[in-house]
């Protein structure tokens, strides 16, 4: 799945600059998401590190503070994620 050469405006390019920017932008998307994935973990890291170094978060067997760190990184991940799959699928233009 791409962007179509409909979704690039006409008045500025022409068919031919229109389908290259269409195989990039899926390139691009491609990118993003797999930076997208490395940030959620960064975030979930980042999250979970910060309630240890701050003592929040008790050595237990289950701790609630990981699946709050997870719950975190999951949601920003999907949220940031959501925009090239939309545009990719015609959703948003």
């Amino acid at each position: 799945m791409s962007a179509t050469a409909e979704q690039i405006p006409q008045s500025r390019l022409s068919a031919r600059k229109r389908d290259v920017l269409a195989g990039a932008f899926t390139w691009l998307s491609a990118f993003y998401v797999v930076s997208m994935i490395f940030l959620g973990l960064h975030l979930y890291h980042g999250a979970w590190s910060s309630v240890r170094t701050l003592g929040f978060a008790a050595p237990t067997p289950r701790p609630l503070h990981r699946r709050i760190a997870l719950a975190v990184a999951a949601i920003v991940w999907l949220g940031f994620t959501l925009v090239p799959f939309g545009v990719i699928a015609g959703l948003i233009r």
